[in-house]
């Protein structure tokens, strides 16, 4: 018999040796998981994937994250299998050191049986529940400095005719939009020097110290100089409600299966490797804000992508672009910064009505928003996914006229009645005992049902 001493002891010695498991190697035990740079990929189990881009664990970081599932779907290797199996975080912990070989089939039934207060249960998962590896304090840079490196970046680049052709002939955008916001990606050494010459060369002030910690940017100990990230692409200037240039999101040229089209022009890598490097930043998940050349209405638009904002703005509508649904908080902020917006209208892809994680999501943007203000009519614009996936695509082909309009309740009572339906069809309570292979099945099936119960 171990008395209470004994055991949290054990417990607190059995934690520090599941620190030494990799998240990748835990979570690889349950969905199958495939390298993609300093990421891993896999279908998240938790809403049924049905393709790679969703569901990332990030070693280097000892985090795994769900974009879709949300906050609440994130964590270390523990974590996981807590919300896997559906039991508390130290019988997670328990099962997995188990599994690992780090305690022995006797201690795990001494252990795991004992009956363990609440209160201690939740304090462990707090203590333990955080990112496992050291933290790295990243600098703070003035927000004008970026916006001006960014743009003298921007101004140093020209665009390639492969790209101008992309943006004038398939996106239909504006040449004066073009000029002020596109550029081609440099990736040669040749390309960075010359650019970061002719930053330093405008703005003298900027040392290779403040130059580092700007997202994007790095001292590489190696070559013995400054650098940049470098990726084949286009480059896209994003922008606050204040138009000033926060970030660059870059829409690579070619992907690998499961990889995102999209990404930051980010040297967060640079943070966790010190020995290689100095500096390096983040830019975590900036809203994008388009601002239309003559304000017609008091309309604001949320939409996903700059190339849904361009075709929103050309009517006269200001527009917020989201990278993704699951990436809308913070947006109540860039939104206090808006004056006379009346009208609220959601414009995310035509597909959120088969995956209903993600149309979960867009409500809990819309309850944020409603509570932060209250005066604001909120409503959801919806089209069959026929009529053009995003709704650029959808302007473009003409089919403007088949987007309709309901008030966000409605809304979200109409889809949601579609997907307890469909649950019922598939004699499923959720998602979870949905089987994998059926998941691309019920994705459609609920696209189907939705557009009909809709009028679409």
């Amino acid at each position: 018999m171990t008395n209470v001493k004994d055991r949290y002891e054990f417990i607190e010695e059995m934690f520090e040796k599941l620190g030494r498991i990799s998240v990748e190697q835990i979570v690889g035990r349950y969905t199958k998981l495939i390298p993609r740079g300093r990421h891993w990929m896999g279908l998240c189990p938790f809403h049924r994937d049905t393709k790679l881009g969703s569901f990332i664990v990030t070693p280097d970081k000892g985090m795994w994250k769900c974009f879709s599932c949300g906050d609440e779907y994130a964590g270390n290797g523990v974590k996981f299998v807590s919300l896997y199996k559906n039991i508390t975080y130290l019988e997670a912990a328990f099962e997995i050191a188990y599994e690992f070989g780090l305690i022995t089939y006797d201690e795990y039934r001494r252990y795991y049986r004992r009956k363990y207060d609440e209160l201690y249960v939740k304090k462990i998962e707090s203590r333990y529940s955080q990112n496992q590896k050291k933290k790295v304090v990243r600098k703070k840079v003035n927000p004008v400095i970026i916006h001006n490196v960014y743009q003298c970046m921007k101004d140093c680049c020209s665009l390639s005719e492969h790209h101008r052709l992309g943006l004038i002939r398939d996106r239909k955008i504006p040449l004066e939009r073009i000029e002020q916001d596109y550029f081609t990606c440099p990736t040669n050494w040749r390309q960075k020097d010359t650019i970061i010459a002719g930053i330093k060369e405008k703005y003298p002030a900027y040392t290779d110290e403040i130059l580092m910690n700007i997202p994007g940017f790095f001292y590489d100990k190696k070559r013995g100089k400054l650098s940049f990230t470098g990726h084949k692409g286009l480059g896209i200037l994003i922008r606050n409600s204040d138009s000033r240039i926060v970030a660059i999101q870059i829409r690579k040229d070619t992907i690998q299966e499961g990889d995102s089209r999209y990404i930051w022009f980010s040297s967060s890598f640079a943070t966790y490797n010190p020995d290689e490097y100095n500096g390096g930043n983040g830019c975590g998940s900036p809203k994008d804000v388009c601002y239309p050349q003559m304000l017609k209405k008091h309309t604001l638009c949320i939409t996903e992508g700059r190339f849904k904002s361009e075709k929103l703005t050309e009517s006269g509508n200001i527009s917020i672009s989201v990278q993704g649904v699951t990436s809308w908080h913070g947006i109540e902020e860039t939104i206090k910064h808006m004056n006379g917006i009346h009208n609220v209208f959601i414009f995310f892809d035509a597909d959120i009505l088969g995956k209903h994680v993600l149309f979960m999501q867009s409500e809990k943007m819309i309850w944020k928003i409603q509570d932060e203000f209250p005066g604001l009519y909120i409503r959801y614009a919806f089209w069959s996914k026929k009529n053009g996936k995003g709704i650029d695509d959808c302007i473009i082909a003409g089919n403007i006229s088949k987007v309709k309009y309901y008030e966000a309740k409605r809304a979200a009572e109409i889809c949601n009645d579609a997907y307890t339906h469909a649950l019922g069809e598939y004699h499923v309570a959720n998602l979870r005992e949905l089987k994998q292979e059926r998941a691309k099945e019920f994705e459609d099936y609920l696209q189907i049902l939705t557009e009909s119960m809709l009028g679409l």
